[in-house]
């Protein structure tokens, strides 16, 4: 059996999920457009190293952003305290959690903990 690049994980959102507690020194943002080639080299150093792949950015940035479920606000940066990209989660608009990725020098901090209970928290205000 070939071993997937993806884990596939269903949440119930009827349910608490919890408060995201922020390790020290990042802090949490929405993506804005023009921090999108720094998400794509985000993406490409952790797929790199974990076995995925991202198309080049020319492809990448409109098959995102011209996508039916794309919403802008429901893609988050994690910063660190120089503003440095750290971590980014990229959400569609039936509450799927389409790109998910950490820094690897800043694993194991509750970064990915934090950003998961933040989503499922927006997934649970917005509603099926």
């Amino acid at each position: 059996m070939t071993e997937l690049p993806y884990l596939r994980m269903r949440r119930r959102l009827n349910e608490l999920v919890g408060v995201p507690v922020w390790a020290a020194g990042v802090h949490l943002k929405t993506l804005r457009e023009s921090h999108a080639a720094d998400v794509h080299a985000l993406l490409e150093l952790v797929y790199a190293d974990g076995g995925g792949s991202v198309s080049s950015f020319e492809e990448w940035w409109p098959s995102l952003s011209q996508d039916g479920e794309y919403d802008l606000n429901l893609c988050f940066s994690v910063c660190d305290e120089k503003g440095g990209l750290v971590g980014f989660a990229q959400c569609w608009t039936s509450a799927f959690v389409k790109e998910f990725v950490v820094h690897p020098s800043i694993r194991r901090c509750g970064i990915g903990r934090a950003l998961l209970l933040h989503i499922f928290g927006i997934f649970q205000e917005e509603g099926p």
